[in-house]
């Protein structure tokens, strides 16, 4: 398998990436710039984030809801876009919190949080969640326990979430209201990224060390093919891709549990990967490469 390298119009922090109808959108952390492509090589500038969350903000994640695009930042900001291209509006959510992974499914956006509120008056850790059927209207709720939580998913009919320095995962089949955590995942670590796909979920972190689980609960740990901060993880057309940020490292597996390194066409802080379409796109930070696997 052979990367095409492709280029965005701007250097930035590139940071989150979803795929929705035709496109690649992606946003920068801080400076809120936007751009879109239906190919992952080829890229347009859209408008920036809605002002008032220029200042202090940090994207964190996005998704498409199957109508919006929807991101999230540290503090209390949401924005959301019909087009992903233009008309980014602000919403904001119930906590001001430090939000770290966002996820859509059964009809509802889930939101979790990684660690202290923005005005730093909470303790490290974080059990809020942000929960809604519309990214105009947010209610909160809780996990079980507070933990650093880096990301979230959505398969099975539950929502997975997973943590950063700890083997702690919680489950929800509420839809996000109520939630169960669990301390089986296969190691204590920086756990990144969470992805589901094919009847199952996969869990990279900073290690050789992955985890796949149908549940949630029940974890099966995987040997990534070298040790790498494996930051991002997708999966489409019958395959799993993880990328690894500050090299041009990528593992690529057909059950998520076999991997074999493959080589991106660049060593970059590579920060996400999606997969729409009939292909992966993987954006860096503070660069304008993109990487394109069909």
């Amino acid at each position: 398998m052979t990367w095409t390298a492709g280029t965005i119009s701007t250097v930035d922090p590139w940071t989150c990436i979803t795929y929705g109808k035709g496109k690649f959108v992606t946003v920068a952390n801080i400076s809120g710039n936007t751009a879109t492509s239906t190919d992952g090589i080829t890229w347009t500038q859209g408008t920036n984030m809605p002002w008032t969350m220029l200042w202090g903000n940090v994207w964190q994640d996005m998704t498409y809801n199957n109508d919006k695009f929807v991101a999230i930042g540290w503090a209390w900001n949401v924005a959301e876009s019909i087009d992903g291209v233009n008309n980014w509006h602000g919403v904001n959510l119930p906590y001001q919190r430090y939000w770290g992974g966002i996820a859509y499914g059964q009809n509802t956006l889930v939101v979790t949080g990684t660690g202290y509120s923005a005005s730093f008056t909470a303790p490290y850790g974080n059990n809020a969640v942000a929960l809604a059927n519309d990214p105009h209207d947010w209610s909160g709720s809780t996990m079980d326990r507070a933990a650093f939580w880096t990301d979230v998913a959505y398969g099975n009919k539950i929502f997975v979430a997973i943590t950063g320095n700890s083997n702690i995962a919680s489950v929800s089949g509420s839809q996000g209201r109520s939630w169960v955590s669990n301390t089986n995942m296969p190691a204590s670590q920086q756990w990144n990224a969470i992805s589901f796909g094919n009847n199952q979920f996969v869990a990279v972190a900073k290690s050789n060390t992955a985890a796949v689980s149908s549940d949630g609960v029940h974890w099966t740990p995987i040997t990534m093919p070298v040790s790498q901060n494996w930051i991002d993880v997708a999966y489409g057309n019958g395959k799993w891709i993880a990328v690894a940020s500050g090299s041009n490292t990528a593992a690529v597996s057909t059950d998520g549990i076999t991997w074999t390194a493959n080589s991106l066409p660049s060593s970059q802080p590579w920060t996400a990967i999606a997969y729409g379409g009939t292909r992966f796109v993987a954006i860096a930070s503070n660069t304008a490469v993109t990487a394109v696997l069909v």
